[in-house]
């Protein structure tokens, strides 16, 4: 028995139908390239925090902040303005200790790690900047006496701070904190990023990234922060 196949119109609206399909889709991934953007836009004030380089962000420390700290290591011993008032008034009894203070000055323009960080908790530390001979550190100690080498940490601060050297106006706990959640909001940012390799593609585009590097995601964040003003200063 031979059996007819017989073919099927397609529906008079199949052309109509693809188009709409096309267009939905079209629709779909621009309304998805737009919440991309936008979204990466709002990172950039965080990825600037973010980035900040070494240098940049030891700066926005305050002295006050770096004062704070440091009494809060050498306390119970006496005040450091008392130390300073032996160094004006006895400057004959402290003769290694005001050259130590010149070279701990030295070294704390060198790193400016130190304001992020500051060497508190070592003494010997401390002592091995203000001199690399042992027998003059062990005469810097003695003549210190009741007082903490940490002292001249803190009066190193103050001095380069009248020397006008400078110092912004965030403490130390306020720069943890915002660098902190800077860096969660850009993880979070790259993270979803990553996971939309489609919409990652169209941004890179749009941001004008036209050789893609091995970190897609986090080219597109600085290509935005480059084109981006509208993120606030990071300056104190």
């Amino acid at each position: 028995m031979t059996t007819t196949m017989t073919q099927q119109p397609a529906p008079k609206n199949w052309v109509s139908s693809i188009r709409e399909m096309l267009s939905a889709t079209r629709t779909a991934r621009q309304e998805m390239l737009q919440k991309t953007v936008a979204m990466v836009e709002a990172t950039v004030p965080a990825y600037r925090i973010a980035t900040l380089d070494h240098v940049t962000r030891a700066r926005r420390i305050s002295l006050a902040s770096l004062v704070a700290v440091c009494r809060k290591a050498y306390a119970p011993a006496p005040d450091h303005a008392q130390l300073r008032k032996l160094l004006e008034t006895h400057s004959h009894h402290v003769e290694n200790v005001t050259a130590g203070l010149h070279q701990l000055k030295g070294r704390v323009r060198e790193y400016p790690g130190w304001r992020l960080n500051p060497p508190v908790t070592g003494d010997m530390a401390l002592l091995r900047n203000m001199s690399n001979d042992s027998n003059t550190q062990s005469f810097i100690r003695a003549e210190l006496g009741v007082f903490n080498p940490v002292s001249m940490l803190t009066i190193a601060f103050e001095d380069l701070a009248a020397e006008g050297e400078k110092f912004g106006g965030m403490t130390l706990e306020a720069d943890a904190e915002e660098v902190t959640a800077a860096n969660s909001a850009v993880a979070e940012v790259l993270e979803a990023l990553r996971s939309e390799p489609e919409a990652l593609a169209d941004a890179a585009s749009h941001f004008g990234i036209t050789r893609p590097g091995a970190d897609l995601a986090r080219e597109v964040l600085a290509a935005a922060a480059a084109v981006t003003n509208g993120g606030r200063s990071v300056g104190r």
